[in-house]
C-alpha cells in the first residue's frame, strides 16, 4: 500500500501536465468516439497519422523496416498537423515494422522541453510471405538514434508480423537517450480503462510490466475475443544540461516521449468463456434428452 501511495505521488504532477505529444489515426478533436486501430494484415498505399499535443517547432522522421531513415515534412490541415508516407502493395524495404517519430522543442521557464511521439507501423500482408521467421533480428524494433528520448518495446508482434499483445503479457521496455540506454527514466503504462503503472528504468535502460485485463463484459455471450483495448506508454527524463534554443536560455532539458499501442484479452480468458458456453450447452442438451427419454418410456408403458 505504501509503495502504491508513493507511486501515486510521483506520477500525479506528471498526470496533471498538458497532453503529451502523441500520434494517432484520429485527428485532434475527434471527440469521445472509439479510438481507431491499425491492422497488421491490411497494407495501404498511404499511411496518415495525426499529431496531438503542443506541436511547436515540429520535425519528423521515418525509420523504415530496412533500417533507412527518411525525413518527413509535417502537413497542416484544419489547424492540426499530420504525417504521412507511402508504402505500396508489395514486399520490399517497407515490409516489416516502420518506426515513425514526431518531435517538438520549446523553452518553458528554465527548461527546454523535447517531446517525441512514436508510432510502430506493422506493414504486412501474408501474401508477401513471412521471411522474418528465419531472421528474428528483423522483428525487433530498432534504435533510431533520434536526438531525444526513445522507447523500444519487444514482443508486440509475433514471427509472422501479426500483432500479438494480450492482457497478462510482460512488456519489455528499453529507454534510450540519443540512442544509448539510460537509467532513471520515469515511465507510465496506461490503458484505456484508466489503469496506470509507474516504472523506472534500470542501469541497462530496461523496465518491465505485466498488462492487466480491463475487458470484462457483464454477459459472457457478448465477450469478443478480438476486443481492442488501448495502451499508452509515456516516459520522461531530465538532464541538467544548460544551453540556448532560438536565442532563449535554459538550465535543463526535459525529455518526454509517448508510444501508443493496443491489446486484446488474454487467450485463457476467452477460452474459459468458450468452456462455459460449451458446458452450458451440454447441460441444456442433457436436460432436453432426459425429458425426451422420460416421456418416451412413459408412452411405451
Amino acid at each position: 500500500m505504501l509503495r502504491l501511495i508513493l507511486w501515486s505521488l510521483l506520477l500525479t504532477p506528471w498526470a496533471l501536465q498538458a497532453e503529451p505529444l502523441r500520434l494517432s489515426l484520429d485527428p485532434p478533436g475527434a471527440g469521445s468516439q472509439k479510438a481507431s486501430y491499425e491492422s497488421s494484415h491490411a497494407p495501404k498505399m498511404m499511411r496518415k497519422y495525426w499529431v496531438h499535443g503542443q506541436a511547436e517547432n515540429l520535425s519528423a522522421q521515418l525509420l523504415t523496416a530496412d533500417g533507412v531513415q527518411h525525413p518527413l515534412v509535417p502537413v497542416q490541415e484544419s489547424g492540426a498537423s499530420y504525417l504521412s508516407f507511402k508504402t505500396g502493395f508489395m514486399d520490399g524495404p517497407l515490409h516489416g515494422v516502420n518506426q515513425l517519430y514526431a518531435q517538438s522543442r520549446r523553452v518553458e521557464g528554465p527548461d527546454l522541453r523535447v517531446e517525441t511521439a512514436q508510432w510502430y507501423n506493422v506493414n504486412h500482408s501474408c501474401g508477401w510471405g513471412h521471411p522474418f521467421r528465419a531472421e528474428p533480428e528483423g522483428l525487433a524494433p530498432k534504435a533510431s538514434g533520434i536526438d531525444g528520448l526513445e522507447l523500444l518495446v519487444e514482443h508486440l508482434w509475433d514471427g509472422n508480423l501479426h500483432k500479438s499483445t494480450e492482457a497478462g503479457d510482460q512488456l519489455q521496455i528499453t529507454a534510450l537517450l540519443k540512442g544509448k540506454p539510460v537509467a532513471g527514466v520515469e515511465l507510465a503504462v496506461t490503458t484505456g480503462s484508466g489503469w496506470s503503472k509507474g516504472l523506472v528504468s534500470d542501469e541497462q535502460g530496461r523496465a518491465q510490466v505485466q498488462l492487466i485485463g480491463d475487458y470484462f463484459p457483464g454477459d459472457w455471450s457478448r465477450f469478443k475475443a478480438r476486443h481492442q483495448s488501448s495502451l499508452l506508454i509515456t516516459a520522461r527524463y531530465q538532464s541538467l544540461q544548460a544551453g540556448t534554443f532560438e536565442n532563449q536560455p535554459y538550465q535543463s532539458i526535459n525529455y518526454q516521449t509517448s508510444l501508443p499501442w493496443n491489446f486484446t484479452p488474454e487467450r485463457s480468458g476467452y477460452q474459459k468463456y468458450e468452456t462455459g458456453a460449451l458446458l452450458g450447452f451440454g447441460g441444456f442438451l442433457a436436460s432436453g434428452l432426459g425429458v425426451f427419454f422420460w416421456r418416451f418410456k412413459r408412452r411405451r408403458w
